[in-house]
Order: structure tokens, then C-alpha cells, then sequence
């Protein structure tokens, strides 16, 4: 396989939950609505903590980009299935208010 010209990018849904998660999203960043991969999965890996509030979570799956997260609260969500959190495995303490949960499944 070749090596693509461009380099690989993601979106802003996840910049927005780095943002949330880090503060290390700058607004330059956050208007374009995309980061080099590379960058993003540092980023990521740096991160022990997040707390989200009101409605800022739209993708629970996008947390299983933070491999080393300790530390999850979650407040105010939409969130009616909690997917993803058998992979959270340095996941030591979590916390989840007023998301609409329906099921752990």
C-alpha cells in the first residue's frame, strides 16, 4: 500500500470531547473542525479526567478514544445506552446524573 499525500484528520465532534476533556483544543483548532491524527491521539493519551455537562457528549463511543481515562463524570446528558465503558479498563471512578440511561447493554 502506498502512503496517502494528505495526513489522516478527525472531526469535530471529537475535538469538541477533547476540548471538554483537556482545554488544549484552541478555538483556531476548533473552527476548523478537524486535527491531524497523530496529534489528536497525544492528545488523547495525556488525558485522566473528563466531565461533560449539558448535553455535550454526542457520542458516548468517542470515549474510547482516551485509553487512560481514571476519572469519568458525565452530567446532564443524553445518553440512554452506556456503550463503551468495558473498554475503559484504568476506568476507577464514574459518575453519571441526569443522563435519560435506559440500559447498561
Amino acid at each position: 500500500m502506498g502512503e496517502s499525500s494528505a495526513a489522516a484528520t478527525v472531526g469535530s465532534d471529537k475535538l469538541h470531547v477533547l476540548h471538554w476533556a483537556s482545554g488544549s483544543v484552541s478555538n483556531e483548532e476548533l473552527s476548523s473542525g478537524s486535527m491531524d491524527e497523530a496529534d489528536f491521539r497525544r492528545r488523547c493519551n495525556e488525558v485522566t479526567k473528563i466531565e461533560m455537562f449539558l448535553y455535550t457528549l454526542q457520542d458516548m463511543n468517542h470515549l474510547a478514544d482516551y485509553p487512560n481515562l481514571r476519572e469519568l463524570s458525565l452530567h446532564m446528558q443524553t445518553i440512554p445506552r452506556a456503550l463503551g465503558l468495558q473498554g475503559m479498563q484504568q476506568l476507577q471512578r464514574l459518575c453519571m446524573t441526569e443522563i435519560g440511561l435506559e440500559s447498561m447493554q
